[in-house]
């Protein structure tokens, strides 16, 4: 087994892209019993102070950019969309709206 720099043993992980296209999502029987958040929250407690604001600015920008493509999707699929919406009978079926 693995030992990482703080001399903890190191939890495998399945590589995303080694998996088959077809079970890209890891299933929880292919995780360790330590679970993954488990395995984060002890190595966060494990790492010196100085790395934790860098841990805080890595985990705001994961939900920055988590939340931006939240935004993104709708005005993606609006030209899509806009083709079935920007017709003659849509406009008469929602007039009276």
């Amino acid at each position: 087994m693995k030992v990482n720099r703080f001399g903890r043993a190191e939890i495998p992980i399945p590589n995303y892209y080694q998996l088959k296209p077809s079970c890209r999502q890891p299933q929880r029987a292919m995780l360790p019993t330590m679970t993954l958040k488990k395995s984060l929250l002890q190595e966060i407690e494990e790492m010196p102070e100085d790395f934790l604001p860098e841990i805080w600015k890595f985990i705001e920008y994961l939900k920055y950019k988590q939340q931006q493509n939240q935004l993104e999707t709708p005005l993606l699929s609006e030209s899509a969309l806009a083709k079935d919406w920007s017709t003659l009978s849509e406009d008469q079926a929602w007039q009276d709206l």
